[in-house]
C-alpha cells in the first residue's frame, strides 16, 4: 500500500485565492493491473479519500493538485439560471455508445439488440470451417453467453419470421405511453429484450439443416450484423472541435457545441479559468502544451483562445470506469471540474469518487473543485454515484489538449474540405465507389492529392493543404 511522509503543508497561490495544502509525497507509483481498465473503481482501490486542498509529489515530482472551490466561475451558476440549464442540455444532449471501456467492458445497455460474445465465436469459426454440425455450435454459444459490441439489425429482424412482432409490436405500443409508471417500464423493457433475444435460436436451428452451413451463415452474418461497434451507452459529451479522421476527414465543430455556439462561447470565461489555474498550478507543464497549443492554425481549435486546451468532455451523473486517456497530447496533464446542483456535499449523491489506483488516492470533486494530473499515463476512474433524490445532477468536466489540433489547416480550409467531401459525394460516385452496395459518402483514395481536390481548391480555398486525415 501507499507510504504517506509526516504531515506537511504548502501555500499555492492561484488567481482564485490562496489555498494552504496538504503535502503528499509518495516514493514511487504502486503497481496497477491493465486488467483493470474497464472495471468500476471501489473503495478498496485507494488508501485514503482526499477531501481537502492537497498536492502530491511522486519522488519529489509534482503530480496531482486539488483544490477546493477553486473554480469560482462555476461556484456562480446556481440550478435552474440560463448557464447551468446550458451545461445540464450539453451533458445530457448526447448519450453516447462510442466512448469504449470508459463505459465498462461488461455490456450492460441495449440488450435487446446484442449478440452475445458466443454466437460473434460462433460465426468466426464457422467461417473457418470449424463447426460443421449443431452440437459444435452449441457448444461453442453456450461457452460465453455475456453480450458482446456487436448489434444486430432490428429493422431487418421485424421483417422475417424470427422475429414474433405481435408481441414485440404490444410491448413497443405499450412503451410508447408516457403514463407507465417507471417500474412497469423496465419490466416491459426486460421483457421486449427477451423476446427480440429469441431470434438467434429459431435461426440456428435452420442453420443445422442447411446444405451449405458456412454459406448460410455467412449470408445471416453479413445480413442482419451491424459492422459498427457498440458500447455501453452512457452521458457523455465533447465539446469543442474533433480533429480528422478516416470516416470524417476535417477537422470539425462537435454537434452539440455547434448546435448552441452562442451559449458555449458565452462560456470561454470557464475555459480561461481553468487554463490559468492549470499554468498557476503545474506551471512546467502548462508552458510545455502552451508553447505547442499555440501553433495551432486557429483560436477555434483551443476552445476559443486558451492556448492550452481543444476540448471538454462532459458526463452526466456517469462514474467513468477505469481507463487511459488515448488521444491527448502525450505530455498534456488534464483538468478536472464539476457542476452540481447541491447546496452542501453529500446532500443529493454519494461516491464518484475520482479514484488513481497508482497513487493509492481517491479525491472527492464536487462543484467548483480544481484537480489537475496526469490522466494520460495513469490509470483513473470513479466509484459508483449513489443518488438519494431522482434529480441530482453531477455534471463533470474535463479539460484536455488533443493530439492532432496542432496539424489541422485553418478552420476555413478543414470547412472547405469538408465543403469537398460533400461536393465528392455528388459528383464521383460513379467514379470512385467500390462496388453497388452501400452509399458513397464523398472519401475516395488519395482524394487530397487528386486533380478532383486541386482543382476544387484552387478558386476555394488555394492555401488549404493535401494532407490526408493522418496529416501527412
Amino acid at each position: 500500500m501507499t507510504s504517506f511522509t509526516k504531515t506537511k503543508t504548502e501555500k499555492i497561490t492561484t488567481s482564485s485565492g490562496t489555498f494552504l495544502c496538504e503535502v503528499i509525497e509518495l516514493s514511487g507509483l504502486l503497481p496497477t493491473e491493465k486488467s483493470l481498465v474497464g472495471t468500476r473503481p471501489t473503495d478498496d482501490d485507494y488508501d485514503r479519500l482526499i477531501q481537502n486542498n492537497t498536492v502530491v509529489y511522486v519522488d519529489g515530482v509534482r503530480a496531482v493538485v486539488f483544490l477546493k472551490k477553486a473554480m469560482t466561475t462555476l461556484l456562480d451558476i446556481e440550478p435552474g439560471t440560463k448557464d447551468y440549464n446550458y451545461w445540464r442540455w450539453v451533458s445530457r444532449d448526447l448519450y453516447s455508445s462510442q466512448r469504449g471501456v470508459v463505459g465498462g467492458k461488461e455490456f450492460t445497455t441495449e440488450v435487446g439488440r446484442r449478440y452475445t460474445k458466443g454466437q460473434i465465436e460462433f460465426f468466426r469459426q464457422v467461417a473457418k470451417g470449424k463447426i460443421t454440425n449443431l452440437e459444435e455450435a452449441r457448444k461453442v454459444i453456450d461457452a460465453d453467453t455475456s453480450f458482446s459490441q456487436y448489434f444486430f439489425y432490428l429493422n431487418k429482424l421485424e421483417q422475417t419470421h424470427y422475429f414474433n412482432m405481435e408481441v414485440i409490436g404490444d410491448l413497443q405500443s405499450k412503451l410508447r405511453k408516457k403514463a407507465v409508471l417507471p417500474e412497469d417500464r423496465e419490466k416491459m423493457q426486460s421483457q421486449l429484450d427477451a423476446e427480440r433475444l429469441k431470434w438467434f435460436e429459431i435461426w440456428l436451428e435452420e442453420w443445422a439443416v442447411a446444405e451449405d452451413k458456412k454459406a448460410y451463415a455467412a449470408a445471416a452474418h453479413k445480413e442482419y450484423t451491424s459492422a459498427q461497434t457498440y458500447s455501453n451507452n452512457i452521458y457523455s459529451n465533447v465539446l469543442g472541435i474533433l480533429d480528422r479522421s478516416a470516416r470524417i476527414p476535417f477537422g470539425r465543430w462537435t454537434a452539440s457545441t455547434a448546435k448552441k455556439m452562442g451559449q458555449f462561447e458565452s462560456q470561454q470565461h470557464i475555459y480561461m479559468q481553468a487554463s490559468k489555474l492549470y499554468q498557476e498550478t503545474m506551471p512546467e507543464e502548462w508552458d510545455y502544451i502552451n508553447k505547442l497549443m499555440t501553433t495551432c492554425q486557429d483560436d477555434n481549435y483551443t476552445l476559443l483562445g486558451t492556448k492550452t486546451f481543444s476540448t471538454i468532455t462532459v458526463n452526466w451523473n456517469f462514474p467513468t470506469y477505469y481507463h487511459f486517456d488515448g488521444r491527448n497530447n502525450p505530455r498534456g496533464v488534464a483538468v478536472l471540474t464539476a457542476l452540481t446542483n447541491e447546496n452542501y456535499t453529500g446532500e443529493k449523491f454519494d461516491g464518484s469518487y475520482f479514484v488513481m489506483p497508482a497513487l493509492g488516492l481517491a479525491f472527492d470533486i464536487r462543484k467548483g473543485d480544481f484537480l489537475v494530473g496526469d490522466n494520460q499515463s495513469l490509470m483513473h476512474g470513479q466509484t459508483l454515484q449513489t443518488n438519494k433524490v431522482d434529480d441530482a445532477d453531477n455534471i463533470v468536466f474535463v479539460f484536455y489538449a488533443r493530439e492532432g489540433m496542432t496539424k489541422l489547416d485553418t478552420f476555413e480550409n478543414e470547412c472547405c474540405r469538408k465543403e469537398f467531401v460533400q461536393y465528392a459525394k455528388a459528383n464521383f460516385a460513379d467514379k470512385y465507389q467500390k462496388n453497388s452496395g452501400g452509399k458513397f459518402m464523398g472519401i475516395f483514395p488519395e482524394m487530397w492529392i487528386s486533380d478532383e481536390w486541386n482543382e476544387f481548391k484552387a478558386t476555394r480555398c488555394p492555401n488549404a493543404s493535401n494532407t490526408n486525415y493522418w496529416y501527412t
